[in-house]
């Protein structure tokens, strides 16, 4: 049994070829974009945030500044590029410090709901003959004072989507239907929250049963084609230039 993920088959409606060579040949190249690398450590910096709240330790803005700039420093490396030459690496830095700062004013004292989980792995059964599987890594999931779940994730692009691109959306119905019937939470009422930290705005929404199945029917339909693709055709386009095969192992469509 082939195992995909999300970020899987986005990699492969992206562009085919990439797929292929990140998943299928499994070339690994040493590259990193800034906006990988920002995203990465704002989420470990609110990882480790909640682990000490979930510890019962609570730090101050100062000191969450500070490991986010910590981890900065430690994972940087000479591998990461910027796309957008008019900005420098400070820049992107200073970013990142911004949407901390942001955060933690807006959800503090961090004590509206209870912490039951942090990065954890789920997998999620799209089809009735278990033939495919999914796995992913939720950022959050927390437990409010009336017994319901809300699963989190944090997003760190620079473009902030539409309403209707956020009902669109397939990750975290996908997590939904994991939490929902991995860790055992089918007779919870779910609450799927995104939060788009570049922006300090937060889009919530519900699904139901019948929204959940049109998403599984939905992963299907590309899994199927992802496994009866014989040509994986490179897709040239905007997202060529943060893509770490671009301009050595592949030219473009």
């Amino acid at each position: 049994m082939n195992i995909y993920s999300y970020s899987k088959l986005n990699t492969f409606k992206n562009c085919p070829y990439q797929y292929k060579l990140r998943y299928i040949d499994l070339i690994k190249v040493e590259k990193e974009t800034i906006e990988r690398f920002l995203g990465s450590t704002i989420h470990l910096t609110l990882e480790y945030l909640y682990k000490d709240i979930k510890e019962g330790k609570r730090r101050d803005v100062e000191s969450v500044v500070n490991l986010y700039h910590w981890l900065w420093d430690k994972n940087f490396n000479d591998k990461i590029f910027i796309v957008k030459k008019d900005y420098n690496f400070n820049h992107y830095r200073e970013i990142g410090e911004k949407c901390i700062k942001r955060y933690y004013s807006k959800h503090f004292p961090f004590n509206k709901n209870k912490i039951i989980g942090l990065e954890e792995k789920i997998y999620i059964k799209v089809d009735s003959s278990n033939k495919y599987l999914l796995s992913g890594v939720v950022d959050r999931i927390d437990e409010t004072p009336e017994g319901n779940i809300e699963i989190h994730d944090y997003k760190t692009g620079m473009r902030l989507p539409t309403q209707k691109e956020i009902e669109e959306e397939e990750q975290l119905s996908l997590y939904h239907i994991g939490v929902r019937d991995a860790l055992g939470y089918s007779n919870k009422r779910i609450t799927l929250v995104w939060h788009y930290l570049m922006f300090g705005q937060e889009f919530i929404l519900h699904k139901s049963d019948e929204e959940l199945n049109e998403t599984k029917n939905k992963i299907v339909k590309i899994i199927e084609e992802i496994e009866n693709t014989k040509e994986f055709i490179a897709i040239k386009g905007p997202l060529c230039n943060y893509c770490e095969y671009y301009g050595e192992i592949c030219k473009g469509g």
